[in-house]
């Protein structure tokens, strides 16, 4: 019996991913923009975002799918990444 590899061997993003963290980008910019988060908070979104990028050009995507969970999460609303600091 053989193993099977569950990642791709490719450093190549598909055009979706790329869409999506540039979407994700604009998203938080637009956030930024409304006052609705912190540029610190904006800053650790799109360094998570970069670092997403870099996972999957080193690792590639799981076969079928993966990722899957709670996502992102309503960032737009003072959730994400460091939440709390908007709360008082």
């Amino acid at each position: 019996m053989t193993g099977v590899s569950v990642f791709a061997d490719t450093t190549e993003l598909p055009e979706w991913f790329e869409d999506m963290i540039e979407w994700r980008k604009v998203q938080v910019q637009e956030s930024l923009d409304a006052g609705t988060i912190t540029a610190e908070q904006a800053e650790v979104w799109n360094q998570h975002f970069d670092d997403m990028v870099e996972y999957h050009q080193e690792s590639g995507f799981p076969v079928g799918g993966g990722c899957r969970g709670g996502g992102m999460g309503g960032f737009r609303n003072g959730g994400g990444p460091g939440w709390r600091w908007n709360q008082e």
